[in-house]
């Protein structure tokens, strides 16, 4: 925007050291104030005019700042519950392969106790062969103990056939 206003020169002031023109000079002076005043209130209305605009200006910035940095911000937390979801995707795949594993393991200890408990039972009841009943006996505690040590913390669940 550019100013288009223009504001004439006044003429000179009279002077009381030059009484021979200061009438002519008064006259003139006098006669060119009434222009000046509107080219001022003129100039004044045209800047009031480029304030109006500069506020407005201002006011749409601010406003079209705000709403971008609300979009900022709700893709901020967009982005954060996505990474939230996927955490807990990921947690839970993993607490699903070790579940599974877990079942595996105690599986697996299930089965070496059952296939101790009956060999250690084979040799007592083999005894007769001159197995060492002491030995056995501690062994069948060892698997029992072990046993009732998994089933007490909640490590294994055993079934009745």
């Amino acid at each position: 925007m550019k100013i288009t206003i223009h504001i004439s020169d006044l003429p000179k002031a009279p002077n009381m050291q030059e009484p021979v023109n200061f009438d002519a000079e008064a006259d003139r002076f006098v006669a060119a104030l009434p222009p000046f005043g509107k080219e001022l209130n003129a100039l004044i209305e045209e800047l009031n005019g480029f304030i109006a605009f500069i506020q407005s200006s201002s006011e749409n910035i601010q406003n079209m700042a705000n709403l971008f940095f609300e979009d900022i911000k709700k893709e901020r937390i967009d982005a954060i519950f996505e990474i939230e979801l996927e955490s807990l995707k990921i947690k839970q795949k993993t607490l699903n392969a070790t579940k599974l594993e877990f079942e595996k393991y105690t599986n697996e200890c299930i089965e070496k106790i059952n296939s101790k408990k009956y060999s250690a039972l084979q040799a007592i009841q083999d005894n007769e062969n001159g197995a060492d009943y002491i030995a056995i006996c501690q062994n069948i505690a060892h698997v029992i103990s072990l046993e009732r040590y998994l089933f007490e913390n909640n490590l294994i669940k055993l079934k009745r056939n």
